[in-house]
């Protein structure tokens, strides 16, 4: 499963190159790929049981809808793991299981550049 802000083929592109998605797909082949909402217009018990079957990709979330997919994972009993590199990650990664921010790297790399220089 992946979450991400970027746009739908983009994040196909990225769920291939991943293994989420196979390489190669034909045209009978349904990708699970919601943008934005569109998840969350589906009636709860459909959401819940997509969310079992793994190989699902959700494109332009936002940060309440990061959240809000934590949360439902965690009530399968799943244990959630979440990366961000922005602020508007912050709450999903707090409320992750496992959250890590990659600002975090960064902003030390360039603390002991700066204090190494």
């Amino acid at each position: 499963m992946m979450i991400t802000g970027d746009a739908r083929d983009t994040a196909i592109a990225i769920a291939r190159d991943v293994n989420i998605f196979p390489q190669t797909s034909n045209d009978n082949e349904i990708l699970k790929a919601y943008e934005g909402r569109e998840f969350f217009h589906k009636p709860k018990e459909e959401q819940l049981d997509l969310l079992k079957t793994g190989n699902i990709v959700f494109c332009r979330a936002e940060p309440a809808d990061k959240q809000k997919l934590i949360r439902m994972l965690q009530s399968l009993n799943e244990i959630s793991a979440m990366t961000g590199d922005g602020v508007n990650d912050a709450p999903a990664l707090q409320q992750a299981d496992i959250g890590k921010s990659f600002k975090e790297q960064f902003f030390f790399f360039f603390y002991l550049q700066s204090i190494n220089a």
